[in-house]
């Protein structure tokens, strides 16, 4: 099928926007601070859910913040989730989030830990990634102060926050340590030499570029190796000991067929996975819940999912 109605009127109001510069007669900060501010720019006004409370907190281990959302519905000794935000690991923000999380909340009847993480390009792989896992480990020591049970813990991230979700129910695997339950991965990017036909089939024209892509991949990676398991775990050799899945990809989204693949790998190794390809939506669709049907289906789905394992 086509572009949905709503994601053209997405790209229809992109295309206002004044037109990038030339990156190269620009310092690599100027470029950094462009992305930044044309990211913020081109978000949405947030109007959350209301919900019982709301804690801005700070995770020890790495000293990033976090938010805490406790839905009026939570009953003691249910589950925990921790959700990443996206923004290529070089923006993004809790803030920027913060519906998605409220609805999310109030859908599963859990409470949401929002984590924070370091940004690249001044702070590269595994930067993110130390800080995703320190939040999960977070959520399982303070899980008694949100009357929940520390031992069943979803992880949930979208876009760049869906790569350090995946990489942190690796690296739990990888330790033998306490383990998320479940994850949901949200458009996922996965792989970091960028070999997925939809890099092609879908480089430009929908919202997010290859070239975008190819420049957060740069400014994340580092002079780390590009298949690493946790900056590109479509590289992890055994998914055998990983989490069920849940696993949302968008039509028209250069990251649709990594968050596929993984799909099936994961199925590969007798991993229960569910996954659901969004026809006609592009990259970012989920987090426009007050404009995009697609939007509020989904994070309905997601909800109900996670009311499933955790409660």
């Amino acid at each position: 099928m086509g572009l949905s109605a709503s994601a053209q009127a997405v790209l229809d109001q992109l295309a206002l926007l004044p037109a990038p510069p030339d990156f190269a007669t620009i310092t690599p900060t100027q470029e950094v601070e462009y992305i930044r501010q044309s990211r913020a720019a081109t978000s949405v006004p947030r109007e959350g859910e209301a919900v019982a409370r709301v804690e801005n907190v700070t995770i020890d281990a790495s000293g990033c913040a976090a938010r805490v959302y406790v839905p009026e519905s939570a009953e003691p000794g249910q589950g925990l989730i921790v959700h990443f935000h996206g923004g290529g690991w070089a923006t993004g923000s809790i803030e920027m989030s913060d519906d998605a999380c409220r609805f999310l909340a109030n859908r599963s009847g859990c409470a949401v830990v929002s984590a924070a993480y370091r940004f690249a390009p001044e702070y590269p792989f595994p930067a993110a990634a130390d800080d995703a896992y320190a939040a999960f480990e977070w959520t399982a020591r303070r899980a008694a102060d949100f009357d929940a049970d520390g031992a069943r813990i979803a992880v949930v991230g979208t876009s760049a926050g869906a790569t350090l979700a995946a990489a942190t129910c690796l690296r739990a695997a990888d330790l033998g340590a306490s383990r998320p339950v479940f994850q949901v991965l949200v458009y996922p990017p996965l792989d970091a030499t960028m070999r997925s036909q939809s890099y092609v089939d879908n480089a430009t024209g929908y919202y997010l570029t290859a070239d975008q892509m190819r420049w957060f991949w740069s400014k994340y990676a580092g002079a780390s190796p590009r298949d690493h398991p946790y900056l590109s775990p479509l590289s992890a050799p055994d998914l055998r000991a990983q989490p069920p899945a849940f696993i949302i990809t968008a039509e028209f989204d250069p990251l649709r067929d990594d968050g596929e693949r993984y799909a099936a790998r994961l199925r590969d190794a007798d991993v229960e996975v569910e996954s659901r390809r969004v026809e006609g939506q592009i990259h970012s669709f989920m987090g426009l819940i007050a404009a995009v049907p697609e939007a509020r289906e989904c994070w309905t789905l997601v909800g109900a999912r996670m009311r499933t394992v955790l409660t």
